[in-house]
């Protein structure tokens, strides 16, 4: 992808400039570990509710991060047990008809990597984002394109 941040652009642009390197960056991981994206995303999903205290996820939990259908999400779920990415608990409702998931140590290493690449990037949209000038807001967003682009994929190792 060979998008350049500019400080000229507007803010607006600068930010979809940023928004289609991370989704580059989500893609080329996961055809490193020939995963699907939802994939990706979905074991991401897991790992962000398990972080914040979840014992287990359900599946409609995690339709309403990603925004994918349920059926999807599912599917998603069941090639992540296969891998030994997450863990299906069993029923998380007394019908029987909903299914909870953990993830797994494995599972968290993973995510943990991906997330570490991630968080210098969130790290600079948070300084963009507190910056009162235009300027500074364009040169923080500049350096984080910079850093987008530098960082290596595929070297994950779990």
């Amino acid at each position: 992808m060979h998008l350049k941040a500019e400080p000229s652009l507007p803010l607006i642009e600068q930010f979809q400039q940023v928004a289609a390197l991370i989704e580059a960056f989500v893609v080329k991981t996961a055809r490193a570990r020939k995963m699907p994206v939802l994939d990706i995303r979905t074991l991401l999903c897991i790992a962000r509710l398990a972080a914040r205290g979840a014992d287990w996820s359900r599946p409609g939990e995690i339709c309403e991060h990603t925004g994918y259908p349920k059926n999807r999400v599912s599917e998603a779920l069941g090639r992540l047990c296969e891998q030994g990415l997450v863990r299906d608990c069993g029923a998380a409702t007394s019908d029987g008809r909903t299914r909870a998931f953990r993830i797994t140590d494995r599972g968290r290493r993973l995510a943990s990597a991906i997330v570490h690449d991630l968080q210098v990037v969130e790290d600079l949209l948070r300084c963009a984002m507190n910056t009162q000038s235009s300027d500074g807001r364009s040169a923080h967003l500049s350096r984080t394109v910079k850093t987008l682009r530098a960082i290596p994929t595929g070297t994950l190792r779990v």
